[in-house]
């Protein structure tokens, strides 16, 4: 690991909808910060400082999704190191289950696509974050 380590923690929304489909979005190649260009994961990203997890995680899904969260419950906690630009990022990341009032989806610039997808189906996604399955087993 390098000696210049940065710290982030992180909140993501695992939103599940009533035929029980996970909401998947693919990261852009356009996306500055991107590790998983081409991958799908879940909505979510940084907490500014001054915000609370829960307006981090509304933040969050609004600006990637275009959705408003109705409730959220935490199902996971969980951390990476990841090497950027000859850093290495220390990431927590807060994975809450979030029911969103209905709407359409409507990315941000830093996803080009979009999928739901069956909660039973996700073992044999290989386009997911891999360690993003453990996590979204837990909703089933």
């Amino acid at each position: 690991m390098s000696q210049n380590i940065k710290l982030f923690v992180a909140v993501k929304a695992i939103i599940v909808n009533e035929k029980r489909e996970v909401l998947l979005l693919r990261e852009a190649s356009t996306y500055i910060d991107g590790t998983n260009v081409g991958r799908y994961d879940v909505p979510g990203g940084r907490i500014d400082v001054t915000e609370s997890l829960e307006d981090a995680l509304s933040r969050e899904v609004m600006e990637e999704t275009g959705l408003r969260v109705l409730t959220s419950n935490l199902v996971d906690v969980h951390d990476t190191f990841n090497e950027k630009g000859g850093e290495t990022w220390h990431i927590i990341r807060l994975f809450y289950q979030v029911k969103c009032a209905e709407g359409e989806v409507v990315l941000s610039k830093d996803h080009d696509k979009y999928q739901w997808v069956s909660l039973d189906g996700i073992d044999d996604k290989q386009e997911i974050i891999q360690n993003l399955i453990p996590i979204l087993q837990k909703v089933r």
